[in-house]
């Protein structure tokens, strides 16, 4: 629930409360990869692809989703889910991002 809200905090509307919260969430990532905390990123993309799936059709929700997600490719703090061997991230992430543009 904590890293569900950051999420939406990062790309929420208000510059302030994104900022620090994006900073917050860039801060534990790195975190997370200095300690080779591998499993715990993959959670987190676990995470994203929850949310999709539980707000469906929800724009409250899923357009921050989908800043935090640009905000995460474009500063590389998504590389180590999006180069697994199996894919699955990418793969998962894609029919959400499918599904979602289907209306």
């Amino acid at each position: 629930p904590i890293l569900s809200g950051l999420v939406i905090s990062v790309g929420g509307l208000t510059e302030s409360v994104s900022k620090s919260s994006s900073a917050s969430l860039f801060e534990w990532i790195r975190e997370l990869r200095s300690a080779k905390a591998t499993s715990k990123l993959y959670q987190m993309g676990e995470v994203f692809l929850g949310l999709f799936d539980k707000n469906k059709r929800n724009g409250r929700v899923l357009l921050p989703l989908l800043a935090t997600l640009d905000k995460l490719l474009s500063h590389g703090y998504m590389d180590e889910l999006l180069s697994r061997k199996d894919g699955a991230f990418l793969s998962c992430l894609m029919i959400c991002l499918s599904n979602e543009s289907k209306g």
